[in-house]
């Protein structure tokens, strides 16, 4: 387990970070968000977080559970990899070794059907850049 200070991008934060007492999982987390700016190609705060009016509002929808939403156009499998790296539970996130063969076959298949990429966005959501909170 490591402790200390908080410094980071709000929205990559896991729950557990504000406890003062977390580990390596925490990057695994903060991959899951941003594949999820990555599959939605864009820079715009998940409609999720759009309502948050500054970091503090923003840590607080974090530790209630609150997670970027789905976009139409991800696919089942590059959803599920985003949800298990943002589980609430640490101990329930994937090692970040074991993503490896997820992101693979993900990308395999975007290869494969260049007009329908494995994780393709269905438009960026409106509202607030990610800077707007930082």
């Amino acid at each position: 387990m490591m402790s200390g200070s908080i410094v980071g991008t709000p929205i990559h934060m896991p729950p557990e970070l504000f406890t003062g007492n977390y580990d390596s999982s925490v990057d695994v987390y903060a991959f899951g968000i941003l594949f999820w700016y990555v599959c939605a190609d864009t820079v715009r705060l998940p409609h999720n977080f759009e309502k948050c009016s500054s970091k503090d509002a923003l840590w607080s929808s974090v530790k209630r559970g609150v997670r970027p939403e789905r976009l139409p156009a991800f696919t089942d499998q590059c959803w599920d990899l985003m949800r298990h790296c943002w589980d609430g539970l640490p101990d329930r996130r994937p090692l970040p070794g074991d993503l490896l063969p997820t992101l693979q076959a993900l990308l395999a298949e975007a290869r494969a059907a260049p007009a329908s990429p494995a994780c393709q966005a269905g438009g960026p959501p409106s509202g607030h850049l990610v800077s707007d909170l930082l």
